[in-house]
Protein backbone atom coordinates (compact mmCIF):
# COMPACT_ATOMS: atom_id res chain seq x y z
CA UNK A 1 0.00 0.00 0.00
CA UNK A 2 1.73 3.41 -1.00
CA UNK A 3 0.30 6.72 0.28
CA UNK A 4 0.83 9.58 -1.99
CA UNK A 5 0.88 13.15 -0.87
CA UNK A 6 -1.67 14.96 -1.83
CA UNK A 7 -4.03 11.92 -3.57
CA UNK A 8 -6.60 10.31 -3.12
CA UNK A 9 -6.10 6.44 -2.14
CA UNK A 10 -6.33 4.66 -6.12
CA UNK A 11 -5.85 7.91 -7.83
CA UNK A 12 -2.92 7.42 -10.36
CA UNK A 13 0.76 8.70 -9.61
CA UNK A 14 2.15 11.79 -10.97
CA UNK A 15 4.24 11.57 -14.01
CA UNK A 16 6.91 13.89 -15.23
CA UNK A 17 7.32 15.78 -11.61
CA UNK A 18 8.69 14.47 -8.41
CA UNK A 19 5.99 13.72 -5.70
CA UNK A 20 6.21 12.59 -2.18
CA UNK A 21 5.09 8.89 -1.01
CA UNK A 22 4.84 6.38 2.04
CA UNK A 23 4.39 2.88 2.51
CA UNK A 24 5.26 0.68 6.08
CA UNK A 25 8.69 0.07 5.48
CA UNK A 26 10.18 3.05 3.17
CA UNK A 27 9.54 7.49 2.73
CA UNK A 28 10.31 9.43 0.32
CA UNK A 29 10.60 11.49 -3.00
CA UNK A 30 9.94 9.95 -6.93
CA UNK A 31 10.08 11.23 -10.04
CA UNK A 32 8.73 8.78 -13.03
CA UNK A 33 9.07 10.05 -16.80
CA UNK A 34 7.80 7.73 -19.42
CA UNK A 35 8.72 9.09 -23.68
CA UNK A 36 5.39 9.78 -25.44
CA UNK A 37 3.12 9.55 -22.27
CA UNK A 38 0.10 12.22 -23.59
CA UNK A 39 -1.11 12.55 -19.75
CA UNK A 40 2.27 13.30 -17.97
CA UNK A 41 2.13 16.28 -15.87
CA UNK A 42 5.11 17.93 -17.27
CA UNK A 43 5.11 17.41 -20.96
CA UNK A 44 7.88 19.82 -21.79
CA UNK A 45 9.97 18.53 -19.21
CA UNK A 46 9.95 15.31 -20.53
CA UNK A 47 10.61 16.38 -24.01
CA UNK A 48 13.50 18.15 -23.15
CA UNK A 49 14.69 14.94 -20.96
CA UNK A 50 14.64 12.18 -23.83
CA UNK A 51 15.12 15.36 -26.32
CA UNK A 52 18.88 13.06 -28.38
CA UNK A 53 18.36 9.80 -25.97
CA UNK A 54 17.31 6.12 -26.98
CA UNK A 55 15.83 5.59 -23.38
CA UNK A 56 12.03 5.47 -22.98
CA UNK A 57 11.68 5.34 -19.21
CA UNK A 58 13.53 7.27 -16.18
CA UNK A 59 12.89 6.65 -12.63
CA UNK A 60 14.16 8.49 -9.92
CA UNK A 61 13.60 7.17 -6.20
CA UNK A 62 14.99 9.11 -2.74
CA UNK A 63 14.57 8.53 0.75
CA UNK A 64 14.92 6.56 4.05
CA UNK A 65 13.72 3.33 5.63
CA UNK A 66 12.02 3.36 8.57
CA UNK A 67 13.58 0.83 9.92
CA UNK A 68 16.86 -1.13 9.91
CA UNK A 69 17.00 -3.31 6.49
CA UNK A 70 19.04 -5.62 5.38
CA UNK A 71 20.33 -5.18 1.84
CA UNK A 72 19.30 -9.03 0.89
CA UNK A 73 15.85 -8.15 1.56
CA UNK A 74 15.34 -4.74 -0.90
CA UNK A 75 14.15 -5.63 -3.97
CA UNK A 76 14.05 -3.36 -6.52
CA UNK A 77 12.58 -3.85 -10.17
CA UNK A 78 9.76 -3.49 -13.14
CA UNK A 79 7.09 -5.59 -13.39
CA UNK A 80 6.38 -6.13 -17.39
CA UNK A 81 2.54 -7.13 -18.27
CA UNK A 82 3.32 -8.67 -22.01
CA UNK A 83 6.92 -10.46 -22.99
CA UNK A 84 9.36 -8.29 -24.60
CA UNK A 85 9.67 -8.87 -28.14
CA UNK A 86 13.06 -9.03 -28.04
CA UNK A 87 14.70 -9.92 -24.19
CA UNK A 88 17.54 -7.73 -23.23
CA UNK A 89 20.78 -9.23 -22.46
CA UNK A 90 20.99 -10.23 -18.57
CA UNK A 91 23.01 -7.89 -16.33
CA UNK A 92 24.10 -10.14 -13.48
CA UNK A 93 24.22 -13.68 -14.98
Amino acid sequence: HVNVDGLELESPCPIGVPFEFETALFKGRALIRIRGLKNSDDPMSDDNYFSGRKRLSQFIIQGRFKKKMSVSDVLIGTEFEKPFKYAPPPIIE
